[in-house]
C-alpha cells in the first residue's frame, strides 16, 4: 500500500535434498493492485568443499583415515552402524600398503561397499583383484583381502557384487537390493561416507563424462558392459563425498568438478550432498 514500506516474508523449507524451482506469487491490494508473478529461480542447499592437501600418498591415506575415524563412532551411535562406500581405486591404490589405518574403530559396525566392480561370469567373488601378475611378479591382493588385511574390517561387514547373478544387469539389481537393506536412508539409502577416485578427465565411479550411465537418474546401481557402478542419485544421497585427486588442482578447479558450468561431468549431477572432502595430491603441501 502507499505509504508503507514492503514487507519481507521469510520461508523455511525443510526435507528438500536436491533442490527447488520456485515461482513467487504477490496479491496487492489498493490502486494498482492484482496478482504479480516472479520469474522462477532456483533454490539449492548450501555446500561446503573441505581440501586436506597432502605432500605425498601416505599422508593422503592418512587423511581419508582421519576422516572415518571422526564421523564413524557418531554414526554408529545413532543408526547402529556406519555405512561407507570406497572406490576400488582408493583401496588398491591407497589402503592396500596400509596398517591399520582404522584402529580403534568399531569396524565390527560397519558396512563397506564399492562403488565399481566389474561382474566375471561364471566366477566366486574376487573383489575386482586385478587378476595375476605375469612372471615371478607378486600377485596382487584382492580387494577383500586388503579390507580384510590391512584394513581389519571383518569379512561379513564387506560386501562386494554377487559374482552367482545370470548377467551384470542381475548383479546390479541385486546389489542394489542389499543396498537398499542394509544402508538406512529416508528415501534412497544415505551413506555415511562415500570415498571417491576422481581420473583425469573427469571420470569417477565408472562413469564418464556425457556418458548417459553419467546421466542416469533413474536407478541407484547400473551395469555398462561388464561394469556395475553407483548411479549418481545414489552419490546424491550421501551425506559426504570424499574425492581423491592425484595430480596436483587448484581449489577453484576441484569445486568446478561439482559447481562449475559443464553439466556433462558425473560430479555435476551430484548437487545435494553438504560436505564434499578432496584429498588432493599437492608436493607443496606440508
Amino acid at each position: 500500500e502507499t505509504g508503507r514500506s514492503p514487507k519481507m516474508t521469510t520461508m523455511r523449507i525443510q526435507g528438500v535434498r536436491t533442490g527447488l524451482r520456485v515461482t513467487a506469487f504477490v496479491l496487492a491490494h489498493g490502486v494498482g493492485g492484482g496478482l504479480w508473478r516472479s520469474s522462477a529461480f532456483e533454490m539449492r542447499p548450501a555446500r561446503v568443499h573441505r581440501i586436506r592437501s597432502a605432500s605425498d600418498p601416505a599422508r593422503l591415506r592418512k587423511g581419508i583415515a582421519e576422516l572415518l575415524r571422526e564421523v564413524s563412532p557418531a554414526c554408529v551411535r545413532d543408526r547402529g552402524c556406519f555405512s561407507l562406500a570406497l572406490s576400488p581405486d582408493v583401496v588398491a591404490d591407497l589402503l592396500a600398503d596400509a596398517h591399520a589405518p582404522f584402529e580403534g574403530c568399531d569396524t565390527a559396525s560397519w558396512r563397506v561397499f564399492i562403488t565399481d566392480q566389474e561382474y566375471v561370469e561364471g566366477e566366486e567373488a574376487r573383489g575386482n583383484e586385478g587378476g595375476e601378475a605375469k612372471g615371478k611378479e607378486k600377485k596382487k591382493p584382492s580387494l577383500a583381502e586388503i579390507l580384510t588385511g590391512a584394513c581389519r574390517i571383518p569379512e561379513d561387514r564387506i560386501h562386494l557384487l554377487d559374482q552367482s547373478s545370470r548377467d551384470a544387469e542381475d548383479a546390479a539389481a541385486r546389489y542394489s537390493r542389499e543396498i537398499t537393506k542394509l544402508v538406512p536412508g529416508a528415501i534412497d539409502p544415505e551413506f555415511d561416507v562415500v570415498v571417491l577416485r576422481l581420473h583425469r578427465g573427469g571420470r569417477v565411479c565408472g562413469l564418464e563424462p556425457g556418458s548417459g550411465e553419467a546421466l542416469n537418474k533413474d536407478v541407484l546401481v547400473l551395469a555398462s558392459g561388464a561394469r556395475v557402478s553407483f548411479a549418481t542419485p545414489l552419490l546424491d544421497a550421501a551425506k559426504r563425498i570424499g574425492v581423491v585427486v592425484m595430480e596436483e588442482r587448484e581449489g577453484k578447479q576441484l569445486e568446478a568438478e561439482f559447481d562449475g558450468p559443464d553439466p556433462k561431468r558425473p560430479l555435476s549431477q551430484v548437487s545435494c550432498v553438504p560436505e564434499i572432502f578432496w584429498f588432493n595430491l599437492d608436493k607443496t603441501a606440508e
